[in-house]
């Protein structure tokens, strides 16, 4: 029996450093990416499982970086961060 997983829809929360939900913009806790965002998201998050990361350092380091940025580029345009 074959089970391939796919990945329908991400929901990301921000929380602080003492466990406490952070809220966006418009009030609500979470992203729900959708459109183009969601094609990134599954790109990037595909890397992890290639054997390219796997096995390379240097690929390895990139694609971490690219991950890291895509989440920040969602958290500074969606959260008041003081």
């Amino acid at each position: 029996m074959n089970f391939n997983p796919t990945l329908l829809e991400v929901y990301i929360k921000v929380r602080t450093l003492d466990d406490q939900l952070i809220k966006k913009k418009d009030g609500n806790i979470r992203i729900h990416l959708v459109g183009e965002e969601f094609m990134i998201y599954k790109r990037l998050a595909g890397v992890f499982n290639s054997l390219r990361y796997q096995n390379k350092p240097e690929v390895r380091e990139s694609a971490d970086q690219d991950f890291v940025y895509f989440i920040i580029r969602l958290v500074i345009a969606n959260y008041e961060l003081s």
